[in-house]
Formats: structure tokens, C-alpha cells, sequence
């Protein structure tokens, strides 16, 4: 029995908890505001799994100003209910919501039961994993109902938290870097100081949620951040449309335009325990889920290429070409409120000459630049970008990219370059976590459907622009550099390659996964892939696609990259067009009838099929350098 005036053991350990929580001020503000209403009033604590929703509603109850007795209610238990009748109605608790899923019936216990039995000046606190649905805060309710949304914790705050728990030095920096931000990660990390094991991860966050989910399907989850049909169907998963109905039922997934996306902790702990418990079948899937994303990247979903570069597991490459993977950040225009934080941030690196032209672009150009917010709205971190074709005519004046463009001119006559003016970290951004999807994004927005060329400033005093500038093996064009207030400004060159940033995504995952360059087709091999498309022959043996695609998908591959060839490998004069063309009509073209081609260009037939020829051989010369 414990002495009088003394903690006990339980409250001992909980108030150690809460001396240990870190980070929150806003959220901590917002909830302190709340506590403060004497007529009480109800909030929405809502986040994914282990975002930290329960540890900031506990730290919030110690400080109420009231001294509420906390009561911890779950949704469903019949103690819930019993609870609730041994009120007095004279003490106003704070109540402790737990695991609120926003269905018809936990909305009606909200409601009706829980709100109908508290007195005036009680406080809920609802942790949910998900939004409340709209018709819960319908009518007098809703105006009355706060939001809060906690987001994974940044760099200083996670070691903070992990310092609470005797972590630090080079091991907390390592847990700190893998957990990115997510407090169950890091406390889960900081019992052994080290990163746990991909189990106890996936029981923190899933439970037994994923007991009924094949695990196929969840591979898919592991590696693809957005799972939907097509990508449940090319990794040979048995029944897609149940596939995905089934994880659209979970908890720890949240439901995208075209599909669903999973835990972004969650996909870390499957895709090791994957690799781990079967690591044929996930190298398998992988490989199939590259060739599906390069096939619909280069067929015209451009954005896919973003999942595509996310399957990319190197570090240094994953910095700037991975796509990014942080839910708690999102890319965008700028804003003409966000032009004084980038104009301080631009002034203090580069001096204000720089930044009169970073503001015309900023002004006159805004498509060109794409910002990053954190989940709170703040900007994290800017950068400018264009294609050749969308280069204004006063581009070539900027003192810093003029030259650049001349020389992209010459090398990428068609217009396949991107050219990069700057890309800066702001105040409380975090370039660990930014970088890709900042690059990504204004890859997407350039204008350059898939560039082969990438003209960009490097600081040769930054380690990780340096490291990336070597693993994607850019050239450093000396002769482009320029001085900036006493800073050297290095111009670097990637060349993705004849395949464009979109093959070299796949490259890079085949290079992974230690599998082989496709071999290059035969101009035989492209005559007989032309004359399956035009009569709907087997493609399964062709060079040009996966023979493990279905027979539609084979079909759509080929054609994409015949299609994609015939771009590159005639030129734009009288006989290219002609070629052009007469691979359209003859082969393409599915509307088009062969036999009245040569009528239809105006030549007699031994040209027609002299040109046809030529034609094809030049393909196999166009496809061999894309394979």
C-alpha cells in the first residue's frame, strides 16, 4: 500500500512520460486555449498511427488549469457506458476519446450518448486516426469543435525527445534520421538506442489490423506510396479490385484520388520484413511495379514518374530524386505573401543583386517556381526551374542561367533540358526532407515532358549537392561558373540519357535490383513488333516489352516506346516526315489502312515501302539507345 503523499507507481512513470514530451507549442497552445473555456467544449486530435496524437492529449491533462479528472473512454467497450453513469454530474471531467473511427456508430455515441451525459464544463478530447466525418460537425456542433492535427517532429525536436530517453550523440542522430520525426519511431528506437526491428514496428502501428491482407498486396503497399489497380495488377496480385477493397479498410491507410496510400512508417517496417521473409518475391515485384510506372510515365501520366524514382532505395540518390516520402510536406506556386521570407532567405546567401532576379522570376514567372510548405502552412523551401520551351525571351539576360541557356541550345536542340536557376533550404526547413520533392515537382511542372539534360547551380562547399552530383554522374562545365558576392556558383550537367529522366528512374531500380539493361532490338525484332500491333500478334517474346505484362498492357508498352522512338529518330525535314508518317499509317495509326498509304502521301508505292525501311532501321537505332 503506498504512503500517504506519494505517487504511485503508475503516476510516478506517467508524470516521467510526460516530463520526457517535447515539441508541440502550437498544438499544446491550442488545447491549453480550449481547457481554459469554462463551458468546456470538444476537440479532434486526428493523425495517421504514432504521429504522437495520445502523448499530446495525456501532456495537455496535466496542465489543465481546471484539474478535470481525466477520464479515458474507448469507443465500443461496455466500460465506456458504465463510466459514464458513475458521473455525478457536479465535476466536469476531461475526457480522453481513444481510438474514435469515424463511423455511423462512434459518431452516434459521440453524439448522443457522451455529449448528452456530461455536464457543462466537461472537456473531450477525441484521438482519432482519421477526419470526423462532415455530418458529425453538422449544424451548432461543428462551430464549436476544434481541429488539431500534430505532424511528425522535426530534427530538434526528435532529439530532444530521444535525450529524454538517455539517447544521444551519434546514435540518437542515427535513430533520429530513420524515424523521421515519428515519436512512436523514436520511443520505440530509444528502449534499445538503436532502430528496432521491422516487427515491432508493424505491431505498434497495425496491431492485427493486417491479419485479413494478402501479403502481395501489402508488398505493393511497401514499395508504391499510392496503390491502386493498375499497380495491384502488374505485380500479379490475384483479384485487384478486392485487393484494394480490403485495404481501403484499414486504419493505417489513407485514401488517394486513384487508390490508397499506406502508413509511410508502416511501408518502411513491411517492405524490410518483405525483403526479409521473401526477398525473391520482393525483388519480383519491385521489378514489375518499374516497368509498369516507366510504362505509364512514358505513355503520358507523366507524374507517375514520381513513384516511379520513389522505388529508388540509394541514399545520395533518393536526396534529390526520389520523389520525396514525407506526409507531413506538400509542394506548390508561391504565394505573394511568401515573396519577404524568400527575399531574407536569398538576400542572406546571395546578396540583393541576386535576389532582383530571383523576384522577376518569383513576379513574372511564377509557374516556374515550386515552393514546399510543412503541414502547418510554413515554408520550408523554394526553388526555380525551366524548360527551354517555357523560357521567357528575358532569360537569357539573367547574369546567372544567360550562358547556361546558350549552351543547352546547342546540346538539346529539341528542347529536352531543364535548366535550374537556385533551390534553397528556408528558416525551419530541413533539406533532408525537401530536396526530392522540390526536384520532382519542378521536373513535372517544367514543361519538358521527359528531359534528357539537367543544367543546374551547385555550391561546392554543401557535401550532399556535391555527393548527388556525383552518384548521377553530372558533369562539371567549368567554363559555365560563375562568382556570386565572393561565392563560386559550379554549373553541373546531367545527362539522363536517350531514355530521358524517366529511364533513367527504371536504370537506376534495374541497377538496384542487379538486373541487366534490356538488350536492344533487332530492326527484325522492330518489323515484327509493328506488324503484331497492326494485326494483333503475340508480343510475349518481343524485345520491346515484359513478357510477364498482360497481353493488352504488352501491347500498350510497345506502342509507347515505337511511339516515343519515332519521335527521336527522324528528323524534321521533307524526308523525316515522310518517314514519320509512313511508320504511322502503315503500323500506329490503328484507324489507318495500309493498302491506301502511299495515296494518302502523295507517292508511288516502291517509295512508300523504300521509305518504310529505312524507316524501321532507324527505329532499331532510336530503340537500342533507350533499352
Amino acid at each position: 500500500m503506498k504512503s500517504a503523499g506519494r505517487p504511485s507507481l503508475g503516476e510516478g512513470l506517467e508524470r516521467l512520460e510526460s516530463e520526457r514530451f517535447v515539441g508541440r507549442r502550437d498544438e499544446l497552445r491550442a488545447l491549453a486555449d480550449l481547457l481554459s473555456e469554462a463551458a468546456g467544449g470538444i476537440a479532434f486530435v486526428c493523425g495517421p498511427a504514432g504521429v504522437g496524437k495520445s502523448a499530446l492529449i495525456e501532456a495537455a491533462a496535466q496542465d489543465d488549469p481546471a484539474g478535470r479528472r481525466l477520464l479515458r473512454l474507448r469507443v465500443g467497450e461496455p466500460q465506456a457506458l458504465i463510466e459514464l453513469e458513475r458521473l455525478d454530474g457536479t465535476a466536469p471531467p476531461l475526457v480522453k476519446l481513444e481510438g474514435f473511427d469515424p463511423d455511423p456508430p462512434a459518431a452516434a455515441f459521440l453524439r448522443s450518448t457522451l455529449l448528452g451525459s456530461l455536464p457543462a464544463g466537461a472537456v473531450v478530447l477525441v484521438e482519432s486516426r482519421r477526419l470526423p466525418p462532415a455530418d458529425l460537425l453538422a449544424g451548432r456542433l461543428g462551430s464549436a469543435v476544434r481541429m488539431i492535427a500534430p505532424a511528425p517532429l522535426d530534427t530538434p525536436a526528435s532529439l530532444a525527445l530521444l535525450a529524454g530517453h538517455g539517447v544521444v550523440g551519434a546514435d540518437a542522430e542515427a535513430v533520429a534520421a530513420w524515424a523521421a520525426g515519428w515519436p512512436a519511431a523514436l520511443v520505440l528506437a530509444a528502449t534499445d538506442g538503436t532502430v528496432p526491428a521491422p516487427a515491432a514496428l508493424i505491431a505498434r502501428l497495425a496491431g492485427d489490423e493486417l491479419d485479413g491482407v494478402g501479403s502481395a498486396e501489402l508488398t505493393v503497399a511497401a514499395l508504391k506510396r499510392t496503390v491502386d489497380l493498375g499497380s495491384l495488377a502488374a505485380a500479379g496480385v490475384e483479384d485487384p479490385a478486392a485487393a484494394l477493397r480490403r485495404l481501403r479498410r484499414l486504419s493505417v491507410c489513407e485514401p488517394r484520388p486513384y487508390g490508397v496510400e499506406l502508413h509511410p512508417l508502416l511501408r518502411w517496417a513491411l517492405r524490410d520484413q518483405a525483403r526479409a521473409d521473401s526477398p525473391d518475391r520482393e525483388r519480383e515485384i519491385r521489378r514489375r511495379l518499374a516497368d509498369h510506372l516507366h510504362l505509364r510515365s512514358r505513355s503520358g501520366e507523366t507524374w507517375q514518374m514520381v513513384e516511379l524514382a520513389a522505388l529508388i532505395e540509394e541514399p545520395t540518390v533518393r536526396w534529390g530524386f526520389g520523389g520525396g516520402d514525407d506526409p507531413d510536406v506538400r509542394a506548390g506556386h508561391p504565394e505573394a505573401a511568401d515573396l519577404p521570407g524568400i527575399e531574407r532567405a536569398v538576400i542572406a546567401r546571395h546578396g540583393s543583386d541576386w535576389w532582383d532576379w530571383t523576384r522577376r522570376w518569383l513576379t513574372e514567372r511564377p509557374e516556374s517556381a515550386v515552393v514546399v510548405r510543412g503541414g502547418d502552412g510554413v515554408l520550408r523551401a523554394f526553388c526555380i526551374a525551366t524548360s527551354l520551351r517555357r523560357l521567357p525571351d528575358w532569360g537569357r539576360e539573367d547574369p546567372l542561367i544567360g550562358r547556361w541557356v546558350e549552351h543547352a541550345e546547342v546540346t538539346a536542340p529539341l528542347g529536352e533540358a531543364v535548366i535550374w536557376r537556385e533551390a534553397l533550404t528556408l528558416e525551419g526547413g530541413d533539406e533532408e526532407r525537401e530536396r526530392a520533392l522540390l526536384n520532382a515537382t519542378a521536373t513535372l511542372r517544367s514543361g519538358a515532358v521527359n528531359p534528357r539534360w539537367f543544367y543546374g547551380p551547385l555550391d561546392p562547399t554543401n557535401e550532399r549537392e556535391v555527393s548527388f552530383s556525383r552518384a548521377m554522374g553530372a558533369e562539371h562545365l567549368a567554363s559555365l561558373d560563375v562568382e556570386v558576392g565572393g561565392r563560386r556558383i559550379e554549373c553541373h550537367r546531367i545527362d539522363h540519357g536517350p531514355g530521358g529522366v524517366i529511364g533513367l528512374a527504371r536504370d537506376i531500380v534495374y541497377r538496384e535490383l542487379g538486373i541487366a539493361p534490356r538488350r536492344a532490338p533487332t530492326p527484325e525484332q522492330v518489323r515484327s513488333a509493328l506488324q503484331a500491333l497492326r494485326r494483333g500478334g503475340d508480343l510475349s517474346a518481343s524485345p520491346l516489352t515484359s513478357p510477364d505484362l498482360a497481353p493488352a498492357e504488352q501491347r500498350r508498352e510497345a506502342r509507347a516506346r515505337l511511339s516515343s522512338a519515332a519521335e527521336d529518330a527522324f528528323g524534321q525535314g521533307p524526308d523525316g516526315r515522310l518517314m514519320q508518317a509512313a511508320i504511322d499509317l502503315a503500323y500506329l495509326d490503328e484507324e489507318a489502312d495500309p493498302a491506301t498509304a502511299p495515296q494518302a502521301l502523295n507517292v508511288s508505292r516502291a517509295t512508300f515501302y523504300r521509305r518504310l525501311t529505312v524507316a524501321t532501321e532507324l527505329l532499331a537505332v532510336a530503340l537500342a539507345a533507350t533499352s
